[in-house]
């Protein structure tokens, strides 16, 4: 989600929760927006993701596809999958 889109979230929150005010430009309000975007980035920084192994071509016993075709499409998916869980900020467990 983008931060615009969770700003004008946070803001919906805290003006039912918090006060019944519109105060988006008040220091109190970018205060708390502070500290709301302290506690996602620290909820997901410990978020980790546990991803499947790596597998080699013996690990396959279809007879239909290349052993060594399907293990390179497993690896590579599981590489694709690395790569957007840590582009969305989360951790890969090793």
């Amino acid at each position: 989600m983008d931060t615009t889109k969770q700003r004008e979230e946070f803001e919906a929150w805290f003006n039912n929760e918090v006060f019944s005010l519109k105060l988006a430009d008040s220091k109190l309000v970018n205060c708390y927006w502070d500290a709301w975007q302290a506690a996602q980035k620290a909820a997901i920084a410990s978020i980790e993701i546990e991803l499947p192994e790596r597998k080699s071509a013996d690990y396959f016993a279809d007879e239909s596809f290349s052993r060594k075709d399907l293990a390179a499409i497993h690896n590579v998916t599981v590489e694709q999958c690395k790569v957007r869980v840590t582009a969305a900020g989360l951790r890969v467990k090793s």
